[in-house]
């Protein structure tokens, strides 16, 4: 319970900050890879879209790319409880990594991540 408070706390109260050197990380890699494309793949729902491409877009302007979140709707409240309770992250990841290697066959790709939401594992898997 209290990783979902301070969940919400740092999303809904705190003001979001950089992890220190990851703008400047991103920037260099838009530069020197001038044919990359970013895809954000985030566990969070889709209501966040918003706050976080307004965050994407002050934080990493030359790394911007489509957000790819969660469904949730309030109409099925079984979904609502398993999100809440943490849901499946890993798969969901999973899905939109696969779908985007289907894609876009032959791409390389760079993931860039953190352990919040099992994104090594994640990454590992793919």
């Amino acid at each position: 319970m209290l990783d979902l408070i301070g969940m919400l706390r740092s999303t809904f109260i705190d003001a979001p900050k950089p992890v220190r050197g990851m703008p400047q990380l991103y920037d260099s890699l838009s530069k020197s890879l001038p044919d990359s494309a970013f895809f954000y793949i985030t566990a969070s729902p889709f209501p966040l879209a918003p706050f976080l491409n307004n965050f994407l877009d002050t934080t990493f302007p030359t790394a911007t790319g489509p957000i790819f979140t969660q469904n949730l709707t309030v109409v099925n409240p079984v979904d609502v409880i398993n999100f809440i309770q943490g849901g499946d992250k890993e798969g969901y990841k999973l899905s939109v990594i696969d779908r985007l290697k289907s894609y876009y066959p032959g791409k390389k790709w760079l993931a860039i991540g953190d352990s919040t939401q099992k994104d090594p594992e994640v990454y590992a898997k793919a």
